[in-house]
């Protein structure tokens, strides 16, 4: 197995934002896990900093239930059960949109802080649709700011073919649905 491990630090990491990271590593890891030829687990952990843009897996991977995209922050880098301010953490504030999308099936989420701070009326901090395998492990997704009647702070949409794995994760200020899950 050729799994691999990305940084996301403000400096001296391998990538300066998840996006980037994402964006960059997009690749079929059954065959060829970041760039090393042979299938594995892509590990990308986030350090304590500020990440102001939102951030998606994309269409671009090509992954399975033993070669999966695993996105995840360091104990020592991750929240404390409440939305701290000195640990990595996505602070979205576009109008509109998603501050972590999930596009790939076989995702796995671990100790990501996710908020989205814009105005308009529909928006979601970690938001997924029709993938298999998303597994979402003590993650807390935020709305701030006051206007947001359909925003929610988990969206989780698909029909009974796809699988999603919501565990310890907590929804600040939904504003709508803190976890809707539906099609």
């Amino acid at each position: 197995m050729a799994n691999a491990t990305k940084t996301v630090k403000s400096s001296g990491g391998d990538y300066t934002s998840l996006n980037a990271a994402l964006a960059g590593q997009a690749a079929n890891l059954t065959t060829n896990c970041a760039g090393t030829g042979g299938a594995g687990i892509l590990t990308i952990e986030c350090y304590a900093m500020q990440d102001t843009t939102a951030a998606s897996t994309g269409t671009g991977y090509t992954t399975s239930a033993d070669y999966y995209i695993n996105i995840t922050v360091p104990s020592a880098e991750r929240h404390d059960g409440k939305w701290n301010t000195a640990k990595y953490r996505i602070n979205y504030s576009s109008e509109g949109g998603d501050a972590l999308t999930i596009a790939a099936n076989y995702t796995r989420v671990t100790g990501i802080q996710a908020s989205q701070n814009g105005t308009y009326k529909t928006r979601r901090a970690i938001r997924s649709s029709n993938c298999v395998g998303v597994i979402l492990d003590s993650c807390i997704g935020r709305i701030a700011g006051t206007n947001g009647a359909e925003s929610n702070a988990f969206l989780l949409s698909s029909s009974t073919t796809y699988s999603y794995k919501v565990v310890n994760c907590i929804a600040i200020n939904p504003l709508n649905i803190g976890f809707s899950f539906g099609e």
